[in-house]
């Protein structure tokens, strides 16, 4: 067996915490990522709660916006076309 076929395949399902910051952005558009991650803190660390709102932006279910001073949260384009309000 190669070690390529051995390795678990990554999944792109979200799972309760990514649930919970679309759900948060989806109450609070336009939220600096520090209150989005805020809730979840005590289960991960910050950067990997981090690295799952930018993979949630990757994948359009979270945008992005870079300001001075922090980068701000917003319901992404898969949101917006299932009609997820806020």
């Amino acid at each position: 067996c190669l070690f390529w076929e051995q390795r678990p395949k990554m999944t792109t399902a979200d799972d309760e915490i990514d649930m919970g910051m679309q759900t948060y952005v989806s109450q609070h558009p336009g939220s600096c990522i520090a209150h989005v991650i805020a809730e979840f803190l005590p289960i991960r660390s910050e950067s990997v709660l981090r690295q799952r709102i930018r993979s949630l932006s990757l994948r359009k279910k979270l945008r992005l916006q870079k300001t001075r001073k922090e980068v701000l949260v917003f319901p992404g384009e898969e949101a917006v076309e299932a009609g997820i309000d806020a």
